[in-house]
């Protein structure tokens, strides 16, 4: 004849009822979701007194464990689910080209797409970025022609001395050879034609 035991080297195990209070106290696992964005943060082991419920943010069921680091685990509504995880990635907004750093889980927003457009003239059509060729046309003839005027400035300034050394018949032979080089340096510049950019080969400086 079997004797009850009087002892037992288990813990005990508390025991919710349907209203989400513990009928029976004791310990259970509880996993863990995030109060911000319902992901799982770990599970713990937990002490339920009777009449008390689990704590916030706390489930009886196990989440299952994501295959890659592709995904994250996430509490909606009564269950568990496997969510995109693209936090640390860099994404654009289809409407202004701008970058951002993911830092939430969960899938893309519409308003972002993970193709970096090719340049600042880049527009979204749904599908991929379009670049307005016009634009950035226009775009490198006005920097070319800022360029240039900066060139031509540079040049005049320099040959201005220069030539007042030949006009007053001091200048020495270097710099005689100086007022040429610079001279020569600007028609090259004056036969720039900054439409043509930006394929221009540009002088080099005397």
């Amino acid at each position: 004849m079997m004797t009850e035991q009087k002892y037992t080297l288990n813990a005990p195990t508390a025991v919710i009822g349907k209203n989400g209070l513990a009928t029976a106290a004791g310990w259970l696992t509880v996993y863990n979701s995030s109060a911000q964005n319902g992901e799982y943060t770990g599970a713990s082991v937990e002490y339920i007194p009777v009449g008390v419920g689990l704590p916030a943010g706390g489930h009886q069921d196990a989440p299952q464990l994501p295959a890659d680091s592709s995904l994250a685990i996430q509490r909606q509504g009564s269950a568990w689910q496997l969510v995109a995880d693209h936090r640390g990635k860099t994404a654009f907004f289809i409407q202004t080209g701008q970058s951002v750093i993911i830092s939430q889980i969960g899938e893309l927003d519409a308003a972002l797409t993970f193709l970096a457009p090719a340049t600042p003239f880049d527009s979204w059509d749904g599908q991929k970025w379009v670049t307005d060729e016009d634009a950035q046309h226009r775009s490198q003839v006005e920097t070319a022609q800022e360029e240039l005027a900066r060139r031509t400035t540079a040049a005049t300034t320099a040959i201005a001395p220069l030539q007042d050394a030949v006009d007053t018949e001091i200048a020495t032979d270097a710099e005689q050879a100086a007022l040429l080089a610079w001279k020569k340096y600007r028609v090259a510049l004056s036969r720039i034609d900054a439409d043509t950019a930006p394929d221009i080969a540009w002088p080099e400086l005397p």
